[in-house]
C-alpha cells in the first residue's frame, strides 16, 4: 500500500520527472573563489554553468514546486 501512495506523491510533485542533462555531472568550484559550478558533459567538456542551467529551466520547475520555491516571487533570482 505504501508503495502505492508514495507513486502517487511522487507523480504528482514532479520527482519521477526525467532530468537533463543524463547524466548530471557537476564541477564543483573551490570555496571563496569567486567561480562558479560548471555542468560537464560525459567526456568532462563544460557545457554550462549550473546557474545558467537553473535558470533557463526555472519556469519550468514552477509549474511543479510553484514561484517561492523556484526564486520567480517577487522576481527574485531574475537579477
Amino acid at each position: 500500500m505504501g508503495g502505492g501512495v508514495g507513486a502517487i506523491v511522487d507523480g504528482a510533485n514532479g520527482a519521477s520527472n526525467r532530468l537533463s542533462p543524463s547524466p548530471l555531472i557537476v564541477q564543483l568550484a573551490p570555496a571563496g573563489s569567486g567561480k562558479g559550478a560548471q555542468l560537464l558533459d560525459k567526456k568532462g567538456s563544460v557545457v554550462m554553468s549550473v546557474k545558467a542551467h537553473n535558470d533557463s529551466v526555472r519556469t519550468d520547475v514552477t509549474k511543479t514546486i510553484g514561484a517561492k520555491l523556484s526564486g520567480l516571487e517577487g522576481n527574485a533570482g531574475l537579477e
